[in-house]
């Protein structure tokens, strides 16, 4: 009985083995549907190619809020093991890249930041043809649990970006970091020195939500951009919650 108990967990290894083999090696082209309905709410991926084990696709785009897309382009990834711990590598673009691995229940991640080109926003309602310019250079580790943000550590700074619109629209110095709190996230975009920024954004990627915060006087150039959104905008302290 012993034998044959034995014979059939070796089968079933041997099948299993087998079966996320084939499903990590077979063309993406033929598993489209089920990677569709398993990325998660306001994801997704457009024209991936390859397979899930490494494969390209033109470009990640998230929602993070209704109506507010936001391209990442293009894309590549890498599923490979670290001894039994899973690894995957994400690039985008020029320089970005996303490296995380599983380690018991937890997941650690490590982000490099890279150029602005990659970030294709000319899908959000404030007018065609506006976006970033520069580079973010630096890195943010952290690491996610079952219950949401474990911990963080790092920022990215550019100490010299541009707002590309019908003119070239510079910057003061950008710096992008996260906070983790009771499993919460809070991801914190600023221009200007952290201490006495002209403007604060914070996004909650768990909960969805966030919040941004200005300092514009009237000739400031942003202020001709936000009034895109809302036209009755008025110089000084603005906020506005989603």
């Amino acid at each position: 009985m012993k034998r044959y108990i034995g014979r059939a967990a070796q089968a079933i290894l041997i099948i299993g083995i087998f079966c996320l083999t084939l499903l990590l090696t077979l063309p993406l082209s033929a598993l489209s549907g089920l990677i569709a309905a398993n990325l998660p709410e306001g994801v997704d991926l457009e024209e991936p190619r390859g397979r899930l084990l490494d494969g390209r696709a033109t470009a990640l785009i998230v929602e993070p809020r209704p109506g507010w897309p936001l391209r990442f382009e293009p894309l590549n990834w890498h599923l490979g093991l670290d001894g039994w711990r899973p690894e995957l590598h994400l690039g985008i673009g020029d320089g970005w890249a996303l490296d995380a691995r599983l380690e018991g229940l937890s997941v650690a991640w490590r982000l490099e930041g890279g150029d602005l080109a990659a970030l294709d926003t000319s899908a959000l309602p404030v007018g065609s043809g506006i976006g970033l310019d520069g580079r973010l250079e630096g890195q943010l580790e952290g690491r996610m649990g079952p219950g949401g943000c474990l911990a963080a550590e790092g920022q990215l700074t550019g100490p010299s970006l541009q707002l590309k619109a019908p003119e070239i629209v510079p910057l003061e110095r950008a710096t992008l970091s996260l906070a983790c709190a009771q499993g919460q996230d809070a991801w914190h975009f600023t221009l200007g020195e952290p201490e006495d920024a002209r403007l604060r954004a914070t996004h909650s990627l768990l909960g969805g939500h966030g919040e941004l915060n200005a300092r514009l006087p009237a000739d400031h150039p942003l202020l001709t951009y936000w009034r895109l959104l809302d036209p009755s905008v008025t110089p000084g302290e603005q906020s506005r919650q989603w």
